[in-house]
């Protein structure tokens, strides 16, 4: 950065600035030259004024903290100060060093570096087409090998017809990642060229069947933008939980893994009893306070791997993975009293709220979609509220 005690003006200029023989054109380019040169050899911060207006206002206080860091030799130095002395001369009034220095803390140039993520480091491949629940899904990349394809193995699971049951994989290297086809039958390509192995780059396009992929480097801050794009497309606005397109996405892999190994998965979904008559006592800001606060006190007993969603309305969804119809009942019946026991405040005004809820499951020995899964459910969460509300039907 420009030196703050820089002296006066050009009487306090080194003595080198005796001569003013070169014309002022020549002046103006070698003064033009020498500030890129500063500029790449000091790699600091230099006022963007100085290099869109007249040299001078650079050459003259740029000069006297090249002296004092000596980042340009002594011959430098003595030529820029002859270029500073000629440009001064160009102007009938020089302006106040003082005023210029207060205008360079407007503007600044920084180094023509790429900005470096600071919280997506890994290298990612982003889901950009076709439109629709899986766009803008972002898939990290580690140090194992990722498979894409058809398959109910394959780490990104493409359910389109165009793809192979294992079309391509993304390998990683001691350079790199790269993407290598698995003898497909409509091929992989990179940036539109077919390939049956090829470096990806920063930026590169991947398609696989009809889908494209874009690769994102780590450090990338484009990573960023894609992933706080996705999450806002899977997060619910209002309660801050999932969303019913996650939901679907999740229940998808979840079935698909529950059939191939035999496995459980039990769903819950539950409604607010009455819900109308919160929202026509409290208004609907005490209605969505509700949701809010119904929210909070279910995410407390969810753990990591299994799931809690916003389905719609007043429904909310809770997916348990590896766990049997007796267990999710025993989670249900403790949702269902962490409800009832808590006493909503709203506006200085308590209330209490009850659920009911339904639970289903299977045990992957049958095909079953995410609608079949929860049609099962809300069948019992009917029957819920047939038998009195507040409670649980399995």
């Amino acid at each position: 950065m420009v030196g703050a005690n820089a002296g006066p003006g050009p009487a306090s200029l080194p003595a080198a600035r005796q001569s003013s023989d070169l014309p002022f054109q020549q002046t103006v380019l070698e003064s033009q030259h020498l500030y890129m040169r500063f500029f790449k050899e000091s790699f600091q911060a230099v006022p963007l004024q100085f290099a869109s207006a007249l040299p001078l206002q650079f050459a003259i206080l740029v000069f006297r903290d090249l002296d004092s860091r000596q980042t340009i030799g002594d011959q430098c130095s003595a030529r820029f100060a002859k270029a500073a002395d000629l440009c001064w001369q160009r102007f009938e009034s020089p302006p106040s060093p003082g005023n210029m220095m207060e205008k360079a803390t407007e503007t600044w140039v920084t180094a023509p570096e790429r900005p470096i993520s600071t919280t997506s480091r890994d290298a990612c491949l982003v889901h950009i087409y076709p439109t629709g629940p899986g766009m803008g899904t972002r898939y990290a990349l580690s140090n194992t090998a990722l498979v894409i394809g058809r398959g109910c193995d394959c780490e990104i699971r493409i359910n389109d017809h165009s793809v192979s049951r294992r079309h391509a994989r993304i390998q990683p290297g001691t350079d790199g990642y790269y993407a290598v086809d698995l003898q497909s039958t409509n091929g992989t390509f990179v940036n539109d060229m077919q390939a049956s192995m090829s470096k990806l780059k920063d930026g590169d396009y991947l398609r696989v069947g009809n889908c494209i992929y874009r690769f994102l480097a780590g450090g990338n801050v484009e990573a960023e933008y894609h992933e706080e794009i996705y999450r806002l497309t899977i997060i619910d606005a209002l309660t801050e939980t999932y969303n019913k397109r996650y939901l679907t996405e999740f229940l998808d892999r979840e079935l698909s893994r529950s059939a191939r190994y035999q496995r459980p998965l039990t769903l819950i979904l539950f409604d607010i009893d009455l819900f109308r008559c919160i929202n026509e006592e409290h208004g609907h800001l005490g209605g969505d306070f509700a949701l809010r606060e119904i929210s909070s006190r279910v995410k407390s007993v969810i753990r990591k791997e299994e799931l809690f969603a916003r389905y719609g309305g007043e429904e909310f969804v809770v997916v348990l993975p590896e766990s049997t119809l007796s267990e999710g009942i025993k989670v249900s019946e403790r949702i269902r009293s962490i409800i009832e026991n808590h006493m909503f405040e709203f506006e200085n005004k308590t209330f209490q709220v009850t659920i009911s809820l339904g639970v289903s499951t299977t045990i992957g020995d049958e095909a079953m979609t995410p609608s079949d899964l929860i049609r099962l459910a809300d069948d019992k969460l009917y029957e819920a509220k047939r038998s009195g509300r507040n409670r649980v039907m399995a």
